[in-house]
């Protein structure tokens, strides 16, 4: 098994597949990452959510200098 829709692409133009079920894994692997990413939406806190793996530069003071992580 795999979850990459481009290893299924590669599987289906390889003709290790067929369109049908490629069409079904692709669709599988879509709702798999989407429920994924609404899990993880869900679990992690809401001040955190705001701005969830970007690094910023702000103004001001603190101990982390001008970075806010």
């Amino acid at each position: 098994a795999h979850v990459n829709p481009a290893v299924t692409l590669a599987f289906l133009v390889g003709s290790h597949i067929s369109l049908p079920r490629a069409v079904a894994y692709v669709a599988a692997q879509l709702a798999g990452a989407t429920a994924g990413a609404a899990l993880l939406y869900g679990v992690t806190p809401g001040d955190i959510r705001e701005n969830f793996g970007v690094n910023m530069v702000v103004q001001g003071e603190g101990e982390a200098g001008p970075y806010r992580w």
